[in-house]
């Protein structure tokens, strides 16, 4: 009994590791960010979220998680172009998918629809949205997810860290974000499947960029059409969706096994180099 407490309390070290980080994070937003709302740009609003939550609430997390056991560093894989696009088309279907039954779940528990871009996707300068949608949030959000914590969960295995790390980046997001909890969910379970097959870092990062990139290319388009030409808007991802329905189709067996391991918790194999 001694010796399953003891395997059991880093995962316990580890969650009580993210609560308080994300503790943190809510306390700003419901004190500070209130009273600044109104009162700054609304990207020095985010760079002043943002050096709270990782400026203050990762380096707290590292201090309580740090005796908790850590995945040894994995040899990196190079990924092909062709590897890349293929997994770009999974993260933009997902993330559309999710979007779709965040939408649906929504409609259907409150009556209410959020189709509209919320303001960080369509308000503010250009170069603001860049930054702190397309460059600052992928780097961290990459490294705090798919690196620190997904190695700590690894050491459970496979299933878990996936799982662990999609979920805890859903939370996360609701200090950020009104982003639907599915679409986050979902594209969290991409970047974890994606990190443990290549072990590259670099690959999660710009996948999670240009997933923003599109929202933000996507929202800022709609804005600039009028009414009647705005509902176009949505057919610019209808051959991406073709593509990713023709990914799903082709590899339905890999698709279907690769589920299973991360239900059952079993080791997914790493890309050998391409």
């Amino acid at each position: 009994m001694e010796t399953k407490t003891k395997k059991a309390l880093p995962w316990i070290v580890i969650v009580v590791a993210f609560a308080v980080m994300y503790a943190i994070g809510l306390v700003y937003m419901l004190t500070i960010y209130p009273i600044i709302e109104e009162k700054l740009d609304f990207w020095v609003e985010w760079l002043i979220r943002y050096t709270v939550i990782f400026g203050i609430g990762l380096p707290v997390f590292m201090l309580i998680s740090r005796k908790a056991p850590v995945e040894k560093t994995p040899i990196r894989v190079t990924v092909s172009t062709g590897r890349f696009l293929k997994y770009l088309i999974i993260s933009l279907g997902a993330a559309t998918a999710g979007g779709m039954i965040g939408n649906l779940l929504i409609a259907a528990v409150t009556g209410t629809s959020i189709e509209e871009a919320p303001n960080y996707f369509s308000g503010g300068s250009v170069l603001g949205a860049f930054l702190f949608l397309c460059v600052i949030p992928p780097v961290l959000e990459e490294l705090f997810f798919r690196n620190i914590l997904l190695k700590k969960l690894n050491v459970y295995g496979n299933g878990i860290a996936i799982i662990g790390t999609a979920l805890a980046f859903a939370i996360y997001h609701t200090l950020l974000t009104y982003a639907q909890v599915v679409h986050v969910f979902l594209l969290g379970i991409v970047f974890a499947y994606v990190m443990l097959r290549t072990k590259n870092i670099a690959c999660t990062i710009i996948l999670h960029s240009i997933v923003n990139l599109w929202s933000v290319i996507n929202s800022r388009v709609t804005q600039l059409l009028s009414e009647p030409l705005s509902i176009l808007v949505p057919l610019l991802i209808l051959p991406i969706m073709i593509c990713f329905i023709i990914i799903v189709l082709k590899n339905r067996r890999k698709l279907i096994c690769g589920i299973k391991s991360i239900v059952k918790n079993l080791p997914i194999e790493p890309l050998q180099s391409e």
